[in-house]
């Protein structure tokens, strides 16, 4: 990626707390959703605005509900994008977070978003127009056309807001109480054509928020923007939202660093195959000076597991020398002497110890592994505690992945997968509780869950 993101971006995402996002039909357009307004919005030769109202639907249900069809055929076959990841993530780090959007495909909420206005409707919607009942409408394609409701047998309009009707007037009302508290108003991908996101947008920016867009090309909303990002939002969101998570992570730690003194031992645990070691790394190239320690190196070889009957169970709690861990540890924190490290080596899958040396000056010291806060004189030890998680998918075909990278056929890290990563991520899930901090890790990239109101 080539967009520039400036440093005012990323500290204002970092600081905020009182969030609102508004999308239009650029961000779906990346997942091959056609715009309303484009050269592709056409269907046998209608523009949808001669489509999209009342009198059309009065005149030719069977045509327009044909149209819809079409559309929902489209939307089902589309995919939330990255972009549509980040905004819902956003949505778990924001105490305070509303999405508006003007997108009628569904694509918000299947990418997880659930504080969410869709100021439009939903094609996945339709209302009766005998007794008034809002209906989810799932099937794709419809079976009759135009649809009808089974309960009082009225036919149904498409749940969607048409050219010439209004928005519902209470919905109206409260966004834009909540754009007037946003402290952050980003704006994905929307032309301005309709007046909605202008009057959204002005009425945040004079209440005094960051105002930031994201879009192809110069909109209605450009000149209210304080920041621009151009380009696909598929590709900046996610960079941007990487940035703002890592800001967060990093001046949370700093801060605890300043009010501790001296070293910082930091912690990350989680579940195998969640990605610990990469945040690790990522977190020590931000802090600068630093140790990093994994937990691994701690394994006992592979003959005195073989002595013990546990070679394949290698992973578990039993498997590692608790007892050398804890005392690294220890004089790791104490931080008056060089303490020499081991490393696990991935080629012979085999411990090395004394790799390398802690020296004692060094501000910061990264531990990473399965079971600190599993074990109480470990995870008493660390200065601050981070729990990082992901899809349980997600991290059976990371490990899967890993195993043959190491050599394993496709059966055997199987088995590995069932016979002990599932079994130690079931122990570990257990000491989330014990963490300061949770981090997800999931399309979106890392999102942080903070623990209280005002973070």
């Amino acid at each position: 990626m080539t967009q520039v993101i400036s440093g005012n971006v990323i500290t204002a995402l970092k600081r905020a707390n009182r969030v609102m996002v508004v999308t239009g039909a650029g961000i779906s357009a990346e997942s091959g959703i056609p715009t309303f307004r484009g050269a592709d919005g056409l269907w046998r030769n209608f523009k949808p605005e001669d489509l999209a109202t009342p009198e059309a639907f009065q005149r030719q249900p069977r045509t327009v509900w044909e149209w819809y069809d079409w559309r929902r055929g489209l939307c089902a076959q589309a995919q939330p994008n990255p972009a549509h990841s980040v905004v819902a993530a956003m949505e778990r780090f924001y105490h305070h977070f509303l999405l508006v959007t003007q997108n009628v495909d569904g694509l918000h909420p299947r990418a997880g978003s659930r504080r969410m206005v869709e100021v439009h409707g939903s094609v996945w919607r339709a209302q009766c127009l005998r007794c008034g009942a809002t209906l989810p409408m799932e099937e794709t394609p419809l079976k009759e056309l135009p649809p009808h409701h089974e309960g009082c047998g009225g036919m149904l309009r498409p749940g969607v807001v048409w050219f010439g009707e209004s928005y519902d007037a209470e919905t109206v009302q409260r966004i834009f109480a909540t754009a007037e508290e946003a402290q952050v108003v980003l704006v994905i991908g929307t032309s301005g054509g309709v007046s909605l996101p202008v009057d959204l947008v002005t009425q945040a920016r004079q209440a005094g928020a960051t105002i930031i867009e994201i879009n192809r090309e110069r909109s209605a909303v450009s000149r209210l923007a304080h920041e621009r990002l151009e380009g696909k939002a598929g590709e900046i969101l996610p960079e941007l939202w990487l940035r703002a998570q890592l800001a967060y992570l990093v001046e949370e730690i700093r801060a605890r660093a300043q009010q501790k003194g001296g070293r910082l031992l930091l912690g990350i645990a989680g579940p195998p195959g969640a990605g610990k070691s990469r945040l690790a790394k990522t977190l020590a190239a931000e802090l600068g000076p630093h140790v990093l320690v994994p937990m691994d190196g701690f394994h006992f070889n592979n003959a005195r597991l073989d002595a013990l009957g546990l070679r394949g169970r290698k992973g578990a709690p039993e498997t590692f020398d608790r007892l050398a861990f804890e005392l690294a540890v220890k004089a790791l924190r104490l931080a008056q002497e060089p303490v020499r490290l081991p490393v696990y080596s991935r080629e012979t899958h085999e411990p090395v110890p004394d790799a390398f040396t802690a020296g004692p000056a060094t501000p910061f010291v990264i531990v990473e592994g399965n079971y600190l806060l599993h074990w109480p004189e470990v995870r008493d030890a660390l200065d601050l505690r981070i729990y990082l998680d992901c899809d349980a998918a997600l991290a059976r075909r990371n490990l899967i992945a890993r195993h043959q990278r190491g050599g394993a056929s496709a059966e055997e890290a199987l088995r590995k997968f069932e016979q002990n990563d599932r079994l130690n991520r079931e122990t570990i899930e257990a000491t989330r509780g014990a963490a300061e901090l949770q981090v997800w890790r999931d399309a979106a990239g890392w999102t942080v869950t903070r623990a209280a109101e005002g973070r």
